[in-house]
This record gives structure tokens, sequence and C-alpha cells, in this order.
């Protein structure tokens, strides 16, 4: 696989840490007796979360930098005391994927997915108080960096602004909502355009931590866009973006005749929310689609750049 990295990259002053692979997933495994290595085998042939317990011991295989794979998205399996995670975002809802290393060596698998039970009210963004969190922050600042290899021609002269704002909207607490006290995050800094691609393989697999947030871009077909985020003792060690080119993008206003078309500012505040621990508005995304942490994000709209009332309430929780 090639591992194509997202638009921006984000670099940390931090040392890579000793959960990143240096050598084959399967590092180990030939040492293993014929019996341990024929069930590891069989482990890298089905590594769908479905077929796995929720909880396990991380024994016999070593499963760091194994992948396991839901729904067409996946995580690289980091060392003892790390979690990572992948959130993907699609036109028809989300999809999460957790898996958590722990210090004892047992690894918990976490997924999910946004469903629609139709119901009879939708809320308003400023009524709308629903909030949940990846369970981590950001500590001490934030960086990354973009890389513009396959953007779309027609925001090709935006979209740094427009993912800049982005993580702007996020960190500041943009919102219209009144008579909330906010609780503004780390500032978010842009380094400038690098060669670097976010570290997402191009089957939508988040790869092992490499020390670097990277946006960038990465094609169908896959998800409106995913982020990849890994995190220890509640802080975020790093985040990657991988927005699709595939999908139509738009930033500054909502071009007329628009269909099936994304504000790319809102879509990265979005993204945003994860980087800085925010989870997925929990409930029905129709319930809550006014909420920029929705689980499914409509077309042709800009209502993502500002947060709601849930949005906030996870942000002044976190910050």
């Amino acid at each position: 696989m090639n591992c194509l990295r997202g638009a921006t990259a984000v670099l940390l002053a931090l040392v890579v840490p000793a959960f990143v692979s240096s050598g084959s997933a399967l590092a180990g495994a030939a040492t293993a007796s014929p019996a341990a290595a024929a069930a590891c085998a069989a482990i890298d042939a089905s590594n769908e979360a479905s077929g796995l317990p929720s909880t396990f011991p991380d024994s016999g295989c070593n499963w760091i930098g194994r992948v396991i794979r839901d729904n067409g998205i996946g995580v690289t399996v980091p060392g003892a005391g790390f979690t990572a995670g992948a959130e993907a975002l699609y036109v028809s809802g989300s999809q999460t994927l957790n898996v958590t290393h722990g210090a004892d060596g047992t690894i918990t698998v976490r997924r999910a997915a946004s469903t629609s039970v139709s119901p009879a009210i939708i809320l308003a963004a400023c009524s709308d108080t629903a909030d949940a969190l990846l369970g981590f922050r950001v500590s001490g600042g934030y960086s990354y960096r973009y890389n513009s290899a396959a953007v779309p021609s027609n925001v090709s002269g935006t979209a740094v602004g427009a993912i800049s704002a982005g993580f702007t909207n996020l960190a500041a607490n943009f919102t219209d909502c009144s008579g909330i006290t906010k609780h503004p995050a780390p500032v978010p800094h842009y380094l400038g355009t690098t060669t670097t691609f976010a570290n997402v393989f191009t089957n939508y697999t988040c790869a092992a931590a490499d020390g670097q947030n990277v946006v960038s871009w990465l094609g169908s077909p896959g998800p409106l866009a995913l982020t990849c985020w890994v995190a220890s003792g509640g802080i975020l060690v790093q985040s990657d973006l991988a927005i699709n080119h595939g999908d139509s993008w738009f930033t500054g206003a909502v071009p007329a005749g628009c269909s099936n078309s994304f504000d790319l500012q809102g879509v990265v505040t979005h993204e945003a929310g994860h980087a800085y621990g925010l989870a997925h508005t929990p409930g029905d995304p129709v319930t809550h689609q006014n909420q920029t942490m929705n689980s499914a994000l409509s077309g042709c709209t800009t209502k993502y750049q500002t947060l709601g009332t849930g949005d906030l309430n996870g942000m002044i929780a976190l910050y």
C-alpha cells in the first residue's frame, strides 16, 4: 500500500514515540511456533472488527502494527498506552473505529456508525445541547501543514484559506449562539505547505504515527473526509486529515444551482473538532443536523462553519 498523507501537515514538536513500527507489521512472527504463526496469518487474512471480540489480550501475535478494519476504514494498532482512532464522514453518515492498547497489553476495539430513526423534530443549532467526546484534548498547541497535491481545480486557489479558517472556527468557538461563555482551545498554527501526505493509506486506513499533523487530499472511493488521531494519557499525540478529492467542493458562498457539493471550510471545522477531541454528536443525525459535529453533514450549506450549543458544550468540557 502506498501511504498518502493529508493535505494539511501538522508538525508537532515531539519525538516520535516507541509505538511507531520500524518494520513489518508482522514483526516477530518468524520466531513464533507453526501453530501460532497460522493463527496470526488467519487474523491478518480477516481483520474486520466485526469478527473480533471488543476486548482481547495482545498475546502471541504481537498486534502492534497490525491493522483492524471496519466498513471501509482501518486503524493501525498502536503500542501499549496509546489509543488510535479513525473518524470517517460520509455523505450519508459516519463511521468510527478506535483501538486502545492498554498498558497491561489488553486491546479494546470500539466501533460505531450513525443511524437514523426518523425523529419527529429537528433541533435548532442553539437549542441542541447534545455532545460527545473522544477521550483526549489538545495540550500546548496545535501546528499543521498542507499538501495541495490532487486538490480539485475549482478550489485550488482558496483551499488553504478555507482549511485554516476551519481550524480557527473550531478552536475559537466561532458561533451564532448567545449567552454561552466560550472556552477557546489552543490556537492552531498553519506552518505552510509540505510534500508530505496525511498519514493515511489509499484504502483509508490510518497508518502508524509519524510525529506529523498533515491535511491532504485522497481519492475515491472513500469517505468525504477522514481524521486519524493518536492519543495517550488523555492528550493528543498527532492527527491527520484526508479529504476526498473525488467529491464536489466549494469555498465562499454556496454556488448557484448547487447540488451535492460541500463547503470545505465547514467540513474542516467538523474534522478539526475530532483533532481537538470532539466525537460525533450522539443520536439521530436528522435531529442533530444543525450541529457542526453531527454524524452526517448536508451539502450546499455553510452552516457547519459555526458551532452549535452542543458543539460548544463539548469544547467547554475539554477546555
